[in-house]
């Protein structure tokens, strides 16, 4: 038996991305944009789509920071993952920030007597 850890947004991740494959495969294929969305790339598809250095997504690869595949010696990468990951990683907003900080606050005092 193996067991691995995650952290709440790493489980969150995982389960956006099944969700999202999971509503993508029952799709209709009648839309032209699914072509571009199922593009499969290596290396170079990965810097023009991200805007990252090659140097960047072989460390983030590294890492595992970034989605990809390997088959052999080679690193592939989806355009539909790639696109997700953007916007997992953009930054939130002030709006975000706040409810974040005063749901935590809310949480945090739940537990404390009067």
């Amino acid at each position: 038996m193996v067991i691995i850890q995650l952290t709440t947004d790493e489980l969150t991740s995982l389960v956006k991305r099944a969700v999202r494959d999971e509503l993508n495969a029952h799709k209709p294929n009648g839309n032209s944009n699914n072509e571009a969305r199922d593009q499969i790339g290596r290396v170079g598809f990965a810097m023009q789509l991200t805007g990252l250095a090659q140097s960047t997504i072989y460390q983030k690869v590294q890492r595992n920071e970034i989605p990809f595949s390997r088959r052999g010696k080679h690193l592939y990468f989806s355009r539909q993952d790639l696109e997700a990951w953007l916007m997992e990683e953009r930054e939130r907003t002030v709006n975000e920030l706040g409810n974040e900080a005063m749901n935590g606050l809310i949480e945090k005092n739940k537990g404390r007597k009067k």
